[in-house]
């Protein structure tokens, strides 16, 4: 989930510096798009390894769940949403 967070906010500064602000909804909507592919990235990893997929194996498959990504999203807009990180986007120019 962490690194989802980190990768949307990484977005929104990008596109922030560009002069676009995002919408509560598209915050979510890109925070579930990416959640949802990190997960998916990492069943495909756990699929090619056959040691992995033993009951006693630490890795396992799962799918998204929706209070997780219920919780990142609102952790993404609380941020982006925060008076000190808005006051950093708009004085300052990241690279």
């Amino acid at each position: 989930m962490q690194m989802s967070i980190r990768e949307t906010i990484r977005d929104y500064v990008e596109d922030y510096q560009l002069g676009m602000k995002w919408s509560t909804n598209l915050i979510q909507l890109k925070f579930n798009q990416i959640f949802r592919y990190r997960i998916e990235d990492r069943n495909s990893i756990i699929a090619k390894h056959p040691e992995w997929k033993e009951q006693k194996s630490l890795f396992h498959r799962v799918k998204p769940e929706k209070h997780l990504e219920k919780i990142g999203a609102e952790r993404c807009i609380k941020l982006i949403e925060n008076d000190s990180f808005v006051h950093l986007l708009d004085t300052t120019t990241i690279k």
